[in-house]
């Protein structure tokens, strides 16, 4: 049992790194495909703002300033229940947005494998703090 509780541990770093790093990789420089993370009903809060459906989270991002993410720290966890195998992911670090200064933000993702076993994004919440 230990060792299929490890294999499960470990694989969910796996994948939650993989999406982290391509998320803030496609937010900072292919704002054009971040769409293609998310589910098509995908729910997203970005600082108080509600965005729903991937094209609608993608035309949000478009508009925003340029960016650089530099992520300092990312949490995984399998959240299972009888259906449907799903990812919280939990990221800290610092943003900068062209023509302002550096702010710490953070950002939590739940993630489920589809059909084809890829995992998308279904709800997304991203915060400045202090």
């Amino acid at each position: 049992m230990a060792n299929e509780e490890q294999r499960l541990i470990d694989a969910t770093c796996e994948t939650g790194t993989e999406v982290v790093n391509k998320f803030y990789r496609f937010n900072d420089k292919r704002r054009h495909e971040i769409g293609n993370l998310y589910i098509d009903t995908a729910v997203a809060l970005w600082n108080g703002n509600i965005l729903q459906g991937n094209m609608n989270i993608t035309k949000f991002y478009q508009d925003l300033p340029t960016s650089t993410h530099s992520v300092t720290s990312v949490d995984c966890q399998p959240i299972s229940d009888d259906s449907t195998m799903r990812l919280l992911i939990s990221v800290e670090g610092i943003v900068q947005f062209e023509g302002m200064g550096p702010q710490n933000f953070s950002q939590i993702f739940i993630l489920a494998r589809q059909m084809d076993s890829v995992w998308k994004i279904t709800n997304d919440c991203y915060r400045y703090f202090e």
